[in-house]
């Protein structure tokens, strides 16, 4: 490294040098609260962590983590914690090995969530890396847990507060981190009862928060413990498209539970029709999706099928098809793919009476869609139709054979329709479900 003599004195040159990591670690370890130069020692720390290369040397040096961390003195300044905070965050990259619970950390921890809002991401980060060894989790359970039960019993702000703190948490943690976040609060139902109505009326960051709640609960079948499913249909009207769409994507979850189902089906059935028509087209996909799971999850005799077949849901779907966004057309084509499975909708599309007639849809007409991910989608569809006699039927009535499309044999006996594109095969209900194929 000849190259640097020129830059002595003005390049942080330790990034590479274990020896000068261990010192830096040693030095942390014996600093005092009120040491003269710890901000020096803090910058030549965060100077090894901002590039991968100082993040792996100070790695390599056996118990560092553990070392800074314990290091940290409540009676600094909050800038100084987060630094060290952040700088053990970006270098640790496994579990810091005999780490035990330490009150003094935990006093750190919860002094920067005591007073500024600017700290509470680094806190949140922080305890999303590390919340799955036991000495973060119970730090978090013990102390953490406390101190926001703490700040609900407290007055309005401090309510306020204690909201800000788990939003920014929910902001944070990935899937894994976060269900151990709201495992944690599990563990005390006066905080998850108090946040509830907090969120249901609050604010988007707060509305999204009592969603995250019902996904976790759904996701792991505590329905029981659901606080209220219901008042969270408020939320599909709310004027933030990110909670409607989280709004229905949570509904998602709900849909897996009989009981669940039909208490709700019919609520369910009228909001996700009125979503059909939301001005974003993330809502759209999203509530079509949901319908989709919602038909698939029910048995017949739910009743829930007759709801949708009855509802703005079956005569919004040949709007759908034609909206100005390839995501909401593919997903209005799966949606009937999956419909077309079943008795109950091929009757509607052929019967004389229904509403929605088969060529309402405008099938052929999207498979010259300028979107190939919905070109693809349609001959999926289409594939569902030449499987089943009633629709097949009807495609060959309302002159689908002028689309390039006309039924063949195999030599067993197999029936399939044909163009230049798509094969359509009728096969056998026990066999595997591939009837779709590309032509060569």
């Amino acid at each position: 490294m000849d190259w640097t003599n020129k830059w002595e004195g003005l390049l942080e040159l330790d990034i590479f040098d274990v020896e000068s990591a261990v010192s830096l670690v040693n030095k942390f370890k014996d600093l005092s609260t009120h040491e003269e130069d710890i901000a020096v020692w803090i910058h030549r720390l965060n100077m090894m962590t901002r590039t991968p290369e100082g993040c792996r040397t100070l790695g390599g040096v056996p118990g560092a983590a553990k070392s800074i961390l314990l290091s940290i003195k409540r009676e600094w300044e909050p800038a100084m914690k987060i630094a060290v905070l952040d700088a053990v965050r970006n270098f640790v990259y496994y579990p810091i090995p005999c780490m035990k619970d330490n009150s003094e950390l935990s006093q750190v921890l919860l002094s920067l969530l005591e007073h500024e809002p600017s700290h509470y991401k680094s806190v949140a980060i922080f305890f999303a890396k590390f919340l799955a060894e036991q000495w973060c989790a119970r730090m978090f359970q013990n102390d953490v847990i406390s101190f926001l039960c703490r700040l609900l019993r407290a007055d309005d702000a401090g309510k306020a507060q204690c909201m800000n703190i788990v939003s920014e948490f929910c902001a944070q943690f990935n899937d894994e981190a976060f269900d151990q976040l709201w495992k944690q609060l599990s563990f005390m139902p006066e905080l998850r009862n108090a946040i509830w109505p907090e969120c249901i009326r609050g604010s988007s960051k707060l509305a999204r928060i009592a969603l995250s709640l019902i996904k976790y609960l759904a996701r792991h079948e505590q329905y029981h413990d659901i606080p209220d499913a219901t008042s969270a249909f408020t939320l599909l009207t709310h004027e933030h498209e990110s909670v409607r769409t989280e709004c229905v994507q949570t509904i998602t979850f709900l849909v897996r539970d009989e009981r669940t189902r039909r208490e709700m089906a019919k609520r369910w059935v009228v909001s996700l029709g009125g979503m059909l028509c939301d001005d974003s087209w993330r809502v759209r996909v999203a509530s079509l999706n949901v319908i989709r799971d919602l038909v698939w999850s029910s048995s017949a005799d739910e009743g829930i099928h007759d709801q949708i077949l009855h509802s703005i849901v079956w005569t919004s779907l040949p709007t759908t098809l034609h909206y100005d966004h390839e995501d909401v057309r593919e997903a209005g084509l799966r949606l009937i793919e999956g419909l077309l499975a079943l008795d109950l909708f091929r009757d509607a599309v052929v019967s004389e009476r229904t509403t929605t007639p088969l060529r309402s849809f405008n099938l052929p007409r999207l498979l010259n869609d300028d979107c190939v991910r919905v070109r693809w989608q349609c001959r999926r569809t289409l594939a569902e139709l030449a499987k089943h006699d009633d629709t097949r039927h009807e495609w060959q009535r309302i002159g689908l054979d002028e689309y390039g499309f006309c039924e063949k044999s195999h030599s067993d006996g197999t029936k399939y329709y044909r163009n230049s594109e798509i094969v359509a095969e009728r096969q056998p209900e026990s066999a595997q479900d591939d009837d779709l194929k590309t032509c060569s």
